[in-house]
């Protein structure tokens, strides 16, 4: 939750600006800098608002754009919401599954990786319980596609439930699920933890 605030400190000590210089990065191949995306931006929290853009676009997406934006909304969250009360949990979308094929895979798995099988998890989830629209979860699913980025995890939701009892945004008996209405828009629900594994399950 802190990199939108350390980001361009970081890159600045670095002699680079945010974020044209960092896209152009050769330092990685560029399906590792699509996860990266995944996590610096919460893309398919945030951009999925320019979903239209980057369907057309693919991989030629225009990158200084996208991740601008996402790290600007993400800046903004925290800036809003220092102490994780409200709109700044929207940016753990995907990370209660997320973490838990992380820690199943002991942590071979990367974390842009994980995230994304546990956003598409969570959505499938919603839409299968008629909480996000069919359509909308499908174009998430192939927006993710498109961009090499997993949307299913070979772990079974005994153990992703169990893994994801350590959850850091556990409270007690709840957690709070960060869940897909529709594009570009969130719920934070409440949830409690017995209700977790039929939640996971629903999405596998």
């Amino acid at each position: 939750g802190e990199s939108a605030k350390v980001l361009p400190e970081m890159l600045a000590s670095m002699g680079m600006d945010m974020p044209a210089d960092f896209v152009k990065c050769n330092w990685t191949p560029r399906h590792e800098a699509l996860r990266a995306c995944v996590e610096l931006g919460k893309t398919v929290g945030e951009a999925l608002a320019h979903l239209d853009h980057l369907e057309k676009q693919g991989l030629a997406f225009h990158r200084e754009e996208v991740i601008s934006r996402c790290v600007g909304w993400k800046r903004d969250a925290v800036v809003a919401d220092e102490f994780d009360l409200g709109l700044r949990k929207k940016l753990n979308l995907g990370h209660t599954i997320g973490h838990a094929i992380e820690k199943l895979s002991d942590y071979t798995i990367s974390h842009g990786n994980a995230v994304s099988a546990g956003t598409a998890i969570i959505t499938k989830s919603a839409s299968r319980r008629g909480l996000c629209p069919a359509d909308d979860c499908s174009r998430v699913l192939s927006l993710l596609s498109a961009f090499g980025l997993p949307t299913v995890t070979d772990y079974d939701g005994d153990a992703l439930y169990l893994s994801a009892l350590s959850d850091k945004k556990r409270n007690g008996s709840t957690l709070d699920l960060i869940v897909p209405e529709r594009i570009s828009s969130c719920a934070i629900v409440p949830t409690p933890i017995q209700e977790l594994r039929s939640i996971i399950e629903a999405g596998l």
